[in-house]
């Protein structure tokens, strides 16, 4: 079903173009519950990794069998940031009441 929207010239292509890929979407409609549209997207994640670094200084002195030393250590840590990766790839699915993701997972469902 299309549904009139107001707009420039291109918004109302755009927003056809949607629509037309709607109807290849294998996705069931609640009563009342219209589709005005649907994307391909892929849904990402940030990527992490940490990076650690220690250091430590210390010394020693050694006399008659008995040897005495003392030092000091300093470990830290930091979480390094690797960028998105894709997490899974699906269909955006826009109705009148909701956004629905079908993914190769379980659909997640936005009211």
């Amino acid at each position: 079903m299309q549904i009139d929207i107001a707009g420039t010239a291109r918004f109302r292509r755009t927003v056809a173009a949607l629509q037309r890929r709607a109807q290849r979407v294998s996705f069931l409609p609640a009563p009342g519950e219209i589709v005005v549209g649907a994307l391909e997207c892929r849904l990402a994640k940030e990527s992490f990794h940490t990076e650690s670094r220690s250091s430590g200084v210390g010394a020693s002195i050694g006399a008659f069998g008995v040897r005495v030393g003392g030092g000091a250590g300093r470990a830290t840590s930091e979480r390094v940031r690797d960028g998105l990766r894709t997490d899974d790839i699906g269909d955006l699915v826009i109705t009148t009441s909701r956004i629905v993701f079908i993914g190769e997972s379980a659909p997640s469902i936005c009211h």
